[in-house]
């Protein structure tokens, strides 16, 4: 008794009880799940990271400090004014697990799902009472209805949300919000929707949830009902055996019953034609199936990080003798996928893949036939008439698809001048690997006089014995405007203006894209006088191994010091017009919008890139078909710097 009583004082973890994992808290209905295992394992990583250690250097410090204050005057501080609380006061209840669960809806809800919340205050379970207690105590004196329920024993604060109360905490940091807005001026009832939150507190673990069911489950669970867990689901223990072992934090999403209710949702959808078009519409329940969205069953994805570096693992569950569709035309071969001899080391970006094209586009011509037979008829009458103008002889399938390889490179060097524009179309090149590279050229050279050009005919020149063709294509807006969100100042009354030039030649087995003469013609000359290979460098060598290698079908690489110094310096030469492109897709074109990023993310306080080269390496990415589904893994090496 003494020796029992001696153990328990000298481990602190027996002085409460432990709440089990995600997988075996969670009842096997739940639709998916993000959850930390360990919050402290994960902000030790963190901490540990470059990326933690970089936010942490005092140079970022200005940066740092903006975003904190916006983002708790923008967006924390309105939502800790609508719940009543204060968020610092809740930091010391993180200690072990946080997981965010998505469970089925109530019956009868238009909703999708339930949601479930749940942390592990460990050691600090009195702490959480008493905040509990505290938080009740004010939501009360605030003049919130508060209801007291039991399930399973346990009592439950439950306080409804109205969704409009949310929206106006969302709309200063997401003016694009907006536009729900005026959805609910037609749908008023959607607008005053409330939601039911139940808030409670099983032994350590804090639970807040909406669907009393999905809670009931969960406690059933904990004191030995007959519920089974997420952990004994079949598509579940494939995924957790696979990935989620030494996760630092993971996801998951059972991926069936979504698809099930986006084909309720289009089921009935009309097929009649729509004013002014001469066709019906194609049925959206008939184009998911043959995307072969039902192939899928689940969506993981873990981080992982150790002394090593920091990792990224995502894994589509798609089992191959259900495979069709976009996951046929997407099977990645199993073979040599490593940069060639001729891929200089100086490149800032590489990736190989290695796709059978050929294969690829008999699965397309077959998925379109079976969404919509008349329009697939369509497309064959179109491809088999393409290029007869010119050639009677032309035969598109045969000359273009037909001379398709299962080879396709594309590298890119570090931009040459110090415009905004350079980020956008860096020198870089594009390699079609075929069996006929002159047969699949001379396709390519009859395809484009169907392409839009500003500059008149295509122009051949030699270049150590290869002929290159370049056409020069129709400026878009953007190529006639300074950056994204400004109107162009071209006359638009006169014939279109050249854009963007595209070269094309073949060599080495290969057909080669590019829009700048320099790393095409340095790509010609390679065959010659090899450039110093990307191969080469050991620390590409030793970071391949952590994602599997480089023989899977999929190997990308980018030299993150490179590319973010030339970003750097094209920062400081035009920030506003890095801010434009940068902040013009992530606001939807929307300027008030714009307004919002750039308040919170002020690039101009950023620091010269030298003050900081130190927390940036290379990153590695590698692809593959299993007969599980497919897998990425992507890993960034600690950079060399931060291991002195």
């Amino acid at each position: 008794m003494a020796g029992l009583f001696l153990a328990t004082l000298l481990n602190p973890l027996s002085l409460f009880s432990q709440i089990a994992p995600a997988e075996q808290l969670l009842p096997d209905d739940v639709i998916g799940l993000v959850t930390i295992p360990d919050w402290k394992k994960l902000t030790t990583a963190y901490e540990q990271s470059a990326w933690g250690r970089l936010l942490a250097d005092s140079a970022m410090k200005p940066f740092r400090e903006n975003f904190s204050s916006n983002l708790q005057a923008d967006f924390l501080k309105p939502l800790e004014k609508q719940l009543g609380i204060k968020l610092e006061d809740y930091k010391d209840l993180l200690q072990g697990q946080i997981t965010f669960a998505l469970t089925p809806p109530k019956e009868g809800s238009k909703q999708f799902s339930s949601f479930l919340f749940l942390l592990d205050a460990k050691d600090k379970s009195e702490l959480l009472t008493s905040k509990l207690n505290e938080l009740k105590k004010k939501w009360t004196e605030n003049g919130k209805e508060v209801k007291t329920e039991k399930i399973r024993e346990v009592e439950f604060a439950s306080i409804s949300i109205a969704g409009a109360d949310i929206d106006s905490v969302l709309k200063k940091a997401f003016p694009s919000a907006d536009e729900e807005k005026e959805k609910e001026k037609d749908d008023p009832k959607g607008a005053a929707e409330k939601t039911q939150l139940r808030i409670g507190q099983y032994k350590s673990l804090l639970i807040i949830g909406e669907n009393e069911k999905g809670i009931e489950k969960l406690l059933a669970r904990q004191s030995g009902g007959l519920v089974p867990p997420l952990a004994d689901k079949a598509s579940y223990q494939k995924s957790h055996a696979l990935m989620f072992r030494d996760s630092v934090a993971h996801a998951w999403v059972n991926i069936k019953p979504i698809y099930q209710k986006a084909l309720q949702l289009f089921a009935g959808e009309s097929q009649e034609a729509q004013p002014g078009t001469p066709m019906p519409m194609m049925k959206v329940d008939k184009i998911l199936p043959a995307l072969g969205l039902s192939s899928i069953e689940t969506l993981g994805g873990k981080i992982g990080a150790n002394s090593d570096g920091s990792s990224l693992e995502v894994m589509l569950g798609v089992p191959e003798a259900q495979r069709e569709g976009l996951f046929k035309i997407f099977t990645l071969e199993k073979k040599e996928s490593s940069p060639p001899p001729f891929v200089p080391a100086d490149v800032i970006k590489f990736q190989r893949t290695r796709v059978d094209a050929q294969k690829a586009w008999a699965t397309l011509e077959n998925m379109l036939q079976r969404i919509d037979p008349s329009t697939a008829g369509l497309v064959q009458m179109l491809l088999s008439s393409a290029g007869k103008d010119k050639d009677p002889n032309f035969d598109l399938k045969k000359n273009l698809f037909g001379n398709l390889g299962d080879d396709f490179i594309q590298y890119q060097k570090a931009p040459v001048t110090k415009k905004v524009t350079e980020l956008d179309s860096p020198p870089s090149l594009l390699l079609i690997g075929s069996p006929n590279p002159p047969q699949l050229l001379d396709a390519i050279r009859t395809l484009s006089g169907f392409l839009p050009t500003g500059g008149g005919a295509m122009k051949e020149r030699e270049f150590l014995g290869k002929k290159i063709y370049s056409l020069s294509m129709a400026a878009s807006p953007a190529d006639l405007s300074g950056g994204p969100g400004e109107k162009p100042e071209a006359d638009q009354t006169k014939a279109p203006a050249a854009g963007k030039k595209l070269n094309f030649t073949t060599s080495a087995g290969y057909v080669a894209f590019s829009a700048d003469d320099g790393i095409l013609e340095d790509y010609l000359r390679s065959s010659e006088n090899p450039p110093k290979p990307l191969r080469a460098l050991p620390e590409l060598a030793e970071a391949a191994q952590k994602i599997g290698g480089m023989e899977n079908g999929l190997f990308s690489y980018e030299n993150q010091a490179e590319s973010l110094r030339a970003t750097m310096d094209i920062l400081k030469n035009d920030p506003e017009g890095f801010n434009r492109m940068l902040f013009f897709s992530l606001s939807h074109g929307d300027e008030e919008g714009q307004g919002i990023f750039k308040h919170l993310f002020d690039l101009k306080l950023l620091p010269s890139f030298d003050r900081v080269s130190k927390y940036f390496g290379i990153a590695v990415v590698s692809g593959a078909t299993t007969a599980d589904g497919l897998v990425v893994k992507a890993f960034s090496p600690t950079p060399a710097g931060l291991k002195k």
